[in-house]
């Protein structure tokens, strides 16, 4: 995920997409069967969305949050991190860290 700035109260249909590579550990991602994105809020809360696997090779898997209706995912401003786990036969893998900005909800 690249540099992202969303609005708090971001809701469905947005979404937002996480990219993962195949490392040693886990080197075909067309074998992960489950992927969740692990959320920790500015304010230190943290959060298990779910996550859709949207497509994978074996070099590298895409995965896909939808906001709930509601708004709830994200309800603070600032710097929120996030990580994928995914699942697969051979375990459980964690990715590398990524950010994204929370701002004001748009007028």
């Amino acid at each position: 995920m690249s540099a992202v700035s969303i609005p708090v109260g971001i809701a469905s249909p947005h979404a937002l997409d996480w990219t993962a590579a195949s490392s040693d550990a886990l080197p075909d991602m067309t074998a992960v069967t489950d992927v969740s994105v692990k959320v920790k809020s500015p304010g230190g809360t943290t959060y298990t969305w779910t996550a859709s696997i949207i497509s994978a090779t074996t070099t590298s898997l895409r995965a896909r949050h939808t906001f709930a209706a509601d708004g709830s995912d994200v309800t603070k401003t600032g710097t929120w991190k996030t990580y994928l786990e995914l699942t697969s036969p051979a375990g459980t893998f964690r990715t590398s860290s990524a950010t994204f900005t929370a701002t004001e909800a748009w007028a």
